[in-house]
């Protein structure tokens, strides 16, 4: 049946309007398109985030950081909330490598989106050094995460790990050998748990050392346990750039005894040394130790276990550039030894500046006899003969006729401290003296 005319002009004006209406959409959208633009570009001109350097917003936003505890990866975290702000916010953050140059990892790590954002934040770091603060049960840390650390390693540059947990067993760092640590300055572990068996293995922390070729820093806080000491080879491991190794709890608690990894290692450039050494041979470890590694010392803190046989003189001149001494002792003689070796060997220690003494007894220190007269009287020989700064602490009041010799002392300009961290005794008479 043919179409009516009628039929093929309403046809024909319906493909018109289609094809207006198309045009008016695409001329629709190319206006919105330009709209968007020219508001951008106004943004942009009234915007003054976007009107400042670059080098200047970054620093705006690396002011919002707190090393560490913002720079745990999550949505909810700086910098990955700058991406939610704005296009201006968002291109400022990606071109800002600093913001993701820290990252903290809290174990157990929830879901599996850290496994994603992760690498992902190492990449937007750039070529940075990299700080990584690794804390929470280590005991579940996902292997993944552990394998992406050991993966970006090369831009580790400091590198913190805490475990927080009671039990009783060693933290195991790693599964494979981790490649090298080009860029790694400070390793530092930190085991505030109550749980005397939670520890690390020593030998991994030898491989984390020797793939370390630039260390300075080594610091071990409250790790009371090294586990596999004994099974350690005999081979020493040469760090030839730390500077600085320290066994702690804090500044009121002795260092911890560890000489069983010092006795594995060789330190030719070691500064600052705090350490704990027992009777059972931990002065001839110590001996063996500076003998191997000559380090020009400068600062030696020391904990020495309840014994009267330690030597510790016949140590000290393989260190001669030592300026600071402390010294933790639980018995008297060691000390005794110590100043009587001072005075007696004038070219022993010719550097010494300070000299601190902190007696660990169980006496109290009104009735502790730790300082005997004979002590007192080597002291004061060693003082007249040395400009060395006197720190001593939890001891008795020093008898009249000494208080009177070290105020002189004091007064001719040495600094003398004999008390506690609130008082010293030269600093006020008793009755009988004046």
């Amino acid at each position: 049946m043919p179409v009516p005319v009628q039929a093929r002009m309403l046809r024909a004006r319906i493909d018109e309007l289609s094809s207006a209406i198309d045009l008016q959409k695409a001329l629709l959208k190319k206006l919105e398109d330009d709209r968007s633009f020219s508001q951008r570009q106004l943004n942009a001109l009234m915007d003054p985030m976007a009107r400042l350097p670059l080098e200047i917003s970054s620093e705006i936003f690396l002011q919002t950081l707190d090393p560490f505890l913002r720079a745990r990866p999550g949505a909810y975290y700086i910098p990955m909330l700058l991406l939610n702000i704005c296009n201006t916010c968002t291109a400022i953050a990606l071109a800002t490598p600093a913001l993701w140059s820290a990252i903290r990892i809290v174990s157990p790590c929830p879901g599996k989106g850290l496994m994603q954002l992760l690498p992902l934040w190492f990449t937007r770091a750039g070529t940075r050094p990299v700080s990584l603060s690794l804390t929470g049960d280590l005991d579940v840390l996902d292997d993944g995460v552990s394998a992406t650390i050991w993966q970006h390693g090369c831009q580790l540059k400091h590198l913190e790990i805490s475990d927080y947990f009671d039990h009783s067993t060693a933290i195991n760092l790693f599964q494979d050998t981790p490649g090298p640590l080009p860029l790694l300055e400070t390793l530092e572990f930190d085991f505030p748990g109550e749980s005397e068996d939670r520890g690390l293995i020593a030998p991994q922390i030898l491989v984390l050392l020797s793939h370390a070729p630039n260390i300075v820093n080594c610091i071990f806080r409250d790790v009371q346990c090294l586990y596999s000491v004994a099974a350690m080879s005999e081979k020493v491991v040469v760090v030839p750039s730390l500077r600085r190794l320290l066994f702690q709890k804090h500044k009121d608690i002795p260092p911890y005894y560890n000489m069983g990894l010092l006795g594995c290692l060789s330190l030719p450039a070691l500064q600052t040394l705090s350490v704990g050494i027992v009777a059972s041979g931990g002065e001839l470890r110590l001996l063996s130790f500076f003998k191997r590694s000559s380090p020009p010392l400068q600062e030696l803190t020391l904990s020495l276990d309840s014994t009267d046989f330690i030597e510790l003189h016949q140590c000290l001149p393989f260190v001669p550039t030592l300026s600071r001494l402390k010294i933790w002792a639980l018995e008297a003689q060691p000390v005794a030894n110590l100043l009587a070796a001072l005075v007696e060997s004038p070219s022993l220690l010719p550097n010494l500046r300070s000299l601190a003494i902190v007696t660990v007894t169980s006496d109290q220190p009104t009735t502790s006899p730790f300082i005997s007269a004979s002590t007192w009287d080597m002291l004061l020989r060693l003082l007249s003969a040395r400009p060395i700064e006197l720190h001593i602490t939890s001891v008795p009041e020093p008898p009249a006729d000494v208080l009177a010799a070290l105020r002189e002392l004091a007064a001719g300009g040495l600094h003398i401290h004999i008390g506690d961290d609130e008082h010293n005794f030269l600093d006020f008479r008793s009755e009988e003296t004046l």
